[in-house]
């Protein structure tokens, strides 16, 4: 058995499933550290003699817990495969669905690890691994391929690949409308309906956007030749079937694509009232979509009355957070979007912190780096092959200080 104990937790504490050595009083003394904190806790926490390492995703706590020294970073990385990978045989993780379908989990589990180390969490060989159908006992041999992530014998009737660029802005705007930090960080996510084995090479009109070898930085699937990028910045890979990630990069955004949107706000509280007056609007010829503007008003004041121009919104009371919802905005708007909150003093000590504005949004066919994908070949198969590639640019953490 692995010394690397896998256990998922609901958000009662009840251990959903559990797989390993570690006791299970660990698993209850760890879910009283994340919920009896009362504020966050770092993601590697240390429990008498373990060390458990844990996500929070559907409402559910799967953890990792093993009693020697491990990187962090692979651990928790791990967790957070392996729930792609529990939501690809389950249709859908819930509490329910692990329950019913235990055998197949712990299947997974002993797959994926080899010791104490992850190891096979490539999707596509554990789907030929572990039958899904408890009347099904034999392994799928002939479908199993020298190629880790791709079986043999793989047939599409429509033959087509489809690439998405989806980035993600993290900004701060300090009071002053200057751009403190920025920084993108994007993927290239693929959905592949190929028959056969096919070989895909991608080129870029700027691969330096990927990995500059000083900046910017980038991952690849397993899949990637990394030695042809690494010698003429092109992408060659033999794609495993269905959906995948077949790079994730971190640069910096294009400098004439820097910050997609602008955000003014005016904020003043005096003795006993104040007022913030917010205004947003676009900076591309795109239309921004899906906005959110949340502001978290400081303490000891009380809102008295809020009018945007546009959209909706509603206060928090408990946190005394207004989230106005704008949905789309366009350049060519007669009008700039626009709230005023008006305010009181609730107490008698002094108001002398100012909101941080968080702001959400999508902008699709935008790419915040510049990266585009000049050319797309197939080798290895005759068959036409139909491809798209499409660009979205997304919020991440976007804040305008005031």
């Amino acid at each position: 058995m692995s010394s690397l104990s896998i256990s998922v937790l609901n958000a009662s504490g009840k251990v959903v499933m559990h797989r390993g050595v570690v006791p299970l009083s660990i698993c209850d003394q760890s879910f009283k550290a994340l919920i009896d904190s009362g504020k966050p806790i770092p993601p590697l926490t240390e429990i008498e003699s373990y060390f458990v390492a844990h996500i929070r995703r559907h409402d559910m706590f799967f953890l990792a817990i093993f009693g020697q020294e491990q990187s962090a970073l692979l651990i928790t990385e791990f967790l957070d495969r392996l729930v792609t990978i529990f939501d690809a045989f389950l249709g859908g993780v819930t509490e329910e669905r692990i329950s019913q379908k235990s055998h197949v989990i712990y299947q997974v589990v002993d797959e994926v690890l080899d010791g104490s180390l992850p190891m096979n969490t490539e999707l596509n060989i554990l789907k030929a691994l572990i039958p899904t159908n408890t009347e099904t006992s034999a392994l799928p041999s002939e479908s199993m391929s020298a190629i880790s992530w791709r079986q043999n014998g793989v047939v599409h009737q429509s033959n087509e690949i489809t690439f998405d660029v989806v980035e993600k802005l993290d900004v701060i705007v300090d009071a002053n409308g200057m751009t403190a930090h920025s920084i993108v960080n994007g993927e290239i996510l693929v959905n592949s309906k190929l028959s056969g084995m096919p070989d895909i090479t991608i080129s870029f009109d700027d691969p330096d956007i990927l990995d500059n070898g000083k900046t910017n930085a980038a991952s690849f699937h397993p899949c990637v030749r990394y030695r042809r990028f690494d010698e003429n910045k092109t992408l060659s890979f033999v794609p495993p079937d269905g959906k995948f990630v077949l790079t994730s990069y971190m640069t910096t955004a294009h400098r004439q694509r820097m910050l997609p949107l602008y955000v003014k706000p005016v904020f003043g509280m005096g003795s006993s009232a104040g007022r913030c007056d917010i205004s947003v609007g676009t900076k591309q010829a795109l239309p921004l979509e899906d906005v959110v503007l949340t502001v978290p008003l400081p303490k000891g004041v009380a809102v008295t009355l809020v009018k945007p121009s546009v959209g909706t919104y509603k206060t928090d009371m408990a946190s005394n957070t207004i989230v106005w919802t704008i949905g789309r905005i366009l350049q060519t708007s007669k009008s700039v979007p626009s709230i005023s909150i008006k305010m009181e003093a609730t107490g008698s000590e002094p108001v002398t912190t100012k909101p941080v504005i968080s702001v959400a949004f999508s902008i699709p066919n935008l790419s915040l780096s510049g990266l585009k994908i000049r050319r797309l070949d197939m080798s290895g198969e005759t068959y036409k092959m139909f491809k798209g590639v499409k660009s979205m640019c997304k919020s991440g953490v976007v804040q305008f200080r005031t």
